[in-house]
């Protein structure tokens, strides 16, 4: 818990800390109206500001609270080992197994609206030796017509 004397600190470094950007501000218009270069700011500017930023920081690591620690396991020790690897955002139902395995509507008179689709299985689908864009008919007709044409050729 903050007490009020580390609240009082960080009251009195906040103000320091204004104040010291307002001489530097006021000092570095003092040098243009004098016509004098600019090198450094003055000691004292310079001493304000240091001792306000460590006030500042030193009441605010007591205003915020405990720190949390930074070993990786701190965390994992009220997990289970199953749920570790759990990412319910990562879920993905929308994947290729869909146009792999395709789905079929059910035949009319079974339709309801639960089983409105099944999956079909692999082996419904024509294999790989069979199948071509057009239904691999096609291209059984276009070979022999291919050596049609190389018979009259000759």
């Amino acid at each position: 818990m903050a007490s009020a004397i580390h609240k009082l600190v960080c009251t009195v470094g906040l103000v320091s800390l204004a104040h010291v950007a307002y001489s530097a501000a006021q000092h570095r218009t003092y040098m243009r109206l004098t016509e004098q270069e600019f090198t450094a700011l003055p000691a004292d500017v310079l001493v304000q500001g240091i001792v306000s930023l460590i006030m500042l920081m030193h009441s605010i690591s007591h205003i915020s609270g405990e720190f949390k620690d930074i070993k990786v396991g701190a965390d994992l020790d009220t997990k289970s080992w199953e749920s570790v690897g759990n990412r319910p955002s990562f879920y993905s139902f929308h994947h290729r197994g869909k146009a792999l395995f395709g789905r079929q509507q059910v035949m009319e008179g079974e339709e309801s609206e639960s089983s409105r689709y099944c999956v079909v299985a692999p082996e419904h689908f024509p294999s790989a030796e069979s199948a071509s864009i057009d239904g691999g008919e096609e291209d059984e007709d276009e070979d022999e017509d291919a050596e049609e044409e190389e018979e009259e050729d000759d």
